[in-house]
């Protein structure tokens, strides 16, 4: 089951076992240039491990204001 957090503009996902960067972009419909953009600011970025808590783009409607820094 997916593991997704801080809902609204600043959506955090808890990798899963068997999860990748590709697996990721498929099941949230972004693209691979999002989810790195989206972990500028994450430590270690882009190292991918079960149990790493990631930024995911905000969804559609959230203002630039909204966003993460």
């Amino acid at each position: 089951m997916s593991s997704v957090g801080r809902s609204g503009c600043n959506p955090q996902y808890t990798i899963e076992p068997g999860d990748a960067p590709l697996v990721l972009t498929s099941k949230f419909d972004i693209s691979l240039d999002e989810l790195n953009d989206a972990n500028l600011n994450t430590p270690d970025w882009p190292a991918f491990y079960a149990g790493r808590q990631i930024s995911l783009p905000p969804p559609d409607g959230c203002d630039a204001a909204d966003a993460p820094d």
